[in-house]
């Protein structure tokens, strides 16, 4: 047998609690000694990752007494046999594969392994008259007896290794909505500034501050709701450079009123994160202690709010003063 590579397609399942990608299928049997396919299955890997296995739905000819006669009867034809695959993904499947679609322009590229467990007759199938009907129902394809080691039978395997790409328009608005039930905004912050004509000091505190949001993203993904608010103190600190973020949004075209705004709310920013996160004592004996305990929703109003000031600062820079 052979699996045709053409015919796979992945989509995303509401039918399951947890994340899902149903992978569908087909594959041709060449070989006039196959009796039945025991078992379906394979792997998903990014970046040589295993990040979900391939869960065999039953098909029906297997418990279907006529099909599996036919099977028989047309032995000498290529049959096409279809197969459905489940891949449940865990939350850290999704992280990896948010982390290896930045590195691919949005795209996700999955490695795909399948495999098939099948069962071959030792008796010829070319000639009726060595196997019958009676004969088939007797043994009735027990699969306890099969793993004694009935000598009516083979176990064989096929497998077959392929990549899928699926672009990042459809990742973002077919499969992530349906696998999260959640809406998402994607941004492009850009992180190269070695020809951004700014001073060091204001240009090394963005870098610092875009950096800061993948920390923000691991104490989110562990569940580190303060900590998440502490790992934003990067993006406060861009208000030591309260004077080049003015003449960045005024030459933007920005108005003066919009942007004694802007600086407003960074500080309404850091006059609220404080709250939760505050620092005892100076230099290295220096402490963080948690005043407030921070819920999902706390930290998730710090992160989002961090990341469009991040976005606004980086976009423009880039725009403004790019050599």
């Amino acid at each position: 047998m052979r699996f045709i590579r053409d015919s796979l397609r992945i989509s995303p399942s509401t039918n399951y609690l947890n994340p899902t990608l149903i992978l569908n299928g087909s594959c041709n049997v060449h070989n006039p000694n196959f009796i039945m396919v025991l078992r379906f299955s394979g792997k998903i890997e990014i970046e040589n990752i295993v990040i979900a296995r391939l869960k065999s739905v039953v098909n029906d000819y297997n418990n279907n007494e006529e099909k599996r006669m036919s099977l028989v009867k047309d032995s000498n034809k290529v049959r096409s046999l279809s197969f459905n695959l489940e891949a449940e993904l865990s939350e850290k499947a999704l992280l990896l594969i948010e982390n290896n679609r930045e590195k691919n322009k949005g795209n996700v590229n999955f490695n795909i392994t399948l495999e098939a467990i099948y069962l071959e007759s030792e008796l010829s199938l070319l000639n009726p008259g060595k196997i019958n009907k009676r004969q088939i129902q007797e043994v009735n394809f027990n699969l306890l007896e099969l793993s004694k080691g009935n000598s009516f039978f083979t176990k064989k395997a096929e497998s077959c290794k392929l990549s899928e790409r699926i672009p990042s328009s459809d990742w973002v608005d077919r499969y992530l909505s349906e696998l999260t039930k959640e809406e998402f905004i994607i941004y492009s912050i850009p992180k190269e500034f070695n020809n951004i004509s700014v001073k060091s000091t204001f240009k090394k505190r963005i870098e610092e501050a875009i950096n800061s949001i993948s920390d923000m993203e691991k104490a989110r993904n562990t569940g580190d709701w303060n900590g998440v608010i502490k790992e934003s103190r990067p993006v406060i600190e861009l208000m030591k450079n309260k004077r080049e973020i003015e003449k960045l949004l005024l030459d933007s075209k920005i108005n003066q009123q919009a942007t004694t705004d802007f600086l407003n709310l960074i500080q309404s920013f850091f006059n609220y994160a404080s709250k939760f996160v505050h620092k005892v004592g100076r230099g290295k004996n220096a402490q963080i202690m948690n005043n407030i305990i921070a819920q999902r929703e706390d930290a998730e109003f710090v992160y989002s709010l961090a990341l469009n000031i991040i976005n606004v600062i980086a976009s423009k820079v880039h725009r403004q003063y790019k050599e």
